[in-house]
Order: C-alpha cells, then structure tokens, then sequence
C-alpha cells in the first residue's frame, strides 16, 4: 500500500474515533456514571456546608421553647443541614427529594413530616456522595438536624437492610428515618436493596401553629 493510501485511511479512522468520542461525551449527561460524578463533583464543593443562621427566621417561640407561627419549607428549599460529626456525616438538606435535589445533598420526602411535627422525617440520600458517612454509622450514634427554625438531635436505634422499599415506617413518636442505596459504593450493578437507619428523637422544639 503506497504512503497517499496509508495517509487516506488513517485520517478516516481519525475522524470516525473522533465522531465517536465526541458522541460519547454528548450521551455522557444522560447516563448514571455522568449522574455518580456530578453528585460527586458537588459533593466536593460543598461536604462541609454548615447552616449558620440562628435566627430561626420565618418563626417564634413559646415560653416552653415550641415553635409558633411556623411555615413549612416549600419544594427544593434547602432548610438546614444533617451531621453527624464523628462519622464524618456534613450534608446540605432540602424539603424534597427529585433527582437534582439529590445532587446537591440531602432530599427529605415531602410525603413526611419536618423535624418538631412529631412525625416521621424520611431523608435519602445517595451512597456515593452526600450519605456515603452512612456507611459506618452505627447504633448509638447521633445525628443532628440544624434547621432554619432550630436544632433536632436524633439517636440510632436500629440499622436495617431491606429489599426494594418494602418498611413500614408507620409510629406514633417522631423518627429520624435515613435510607441510602446498598451494598454501598456498588454504582456498577443493579441494587434492590437499602440500608435504612431508624433514629428517635432526643431533643429538639415542638411545632406548633400555622404551617
């Protein structure tokens, strides 16, 4: 083959490896690895975010301490953050929980209750990012929510592993209920499983009054 031949069909070959790649990077945004990095990216920004406001604006309290004339966060508000410092836990925490909000942190399900309501708070989180520190919390632990309206401590009481979304989260008090994808870190496979932590209440105000 003659050196104009070689040249011909090696700048094909160059511009078909060209297209492809290209191609791959244009589909990038729309597959889970690009989803896994995003999250991570954030996550790099933004782990040691602490809520700092201590005004607890948009709310009053009592004598006792409870919280009056308090309004509910709206969908995609990031209202406080959750730590749990000796785990390493430090997420950024939003009222709902649609993929984007689970890029940038936390997402509390808006089929719960808020921290003070007496309820069940229900936040997820993905493994590989915001709640990878999940991993190696442990029963006893406590996990702090510091809201725009106050401070919510909560203890782990149970670290449950389920398949699909089969857990009666039904009770009477108020609960801290954290779930994550697992095994964790396993992006590669396709997981039914989560890893669901049941926390009760230690401290925090009550709420009360309009919402």
């Amino acid at each position: 083959m003659d050196r104009k031949k070689k040249l011909f069909i090696r700048g094909v070959v160059v511009t078909i490896v060209s297209v492809a790649v290209g191609t791959a990077l244009f589909m990038l945004p729309h597959n889970g690895f690009n989803d896994r990095f995003i999250g991570e990216f954030n996550y790099s920004l933004i782990k040691d975010y602490s809520y700092k406001d201590s005004s607890q604006s948009g709310s009053e309290n009592d004598q006792a301490g409870n919280i009056v004339n308090w309004n509910r966060p709206v969908s995609g508000d990031n209202y406080g953050t959750i730590t749990c410092e000796v785990k390493g836990l430090n997420a950024p925490l939003y009222y709902g929980d649609s993929d984007d909000i689970l890029l940038k942190g936390a997402g509390q399900s808006e089929l719960s209750y808020c921290p003070g309501e007496g309820k069940d708070i229900v936040v997820g989180g993905h493994d590989t990012t915001f709640f990878a520190p999940l991993k190696n919390i442990v029963k006893d632990d406590v996990i702090t929510i510091s809201a725009k309206y106050g401070v919510f401590t909560y203890k782990v009481d149970q670290v449950n592993i389920i398949d699909g979304s089969d857990f009666n989260i039904e009770s009477s008090a108020e609960r801290l209920i954290l779930y994550t994808c697992y095994p964790f870190g396993e992006n590669n496979v396709a997981r039914t499983q989560k890893a669901v932590y049941v926390c009760s209440k230690l401290s925090g105000p009550v709420i009360g009054g309009n919402d």
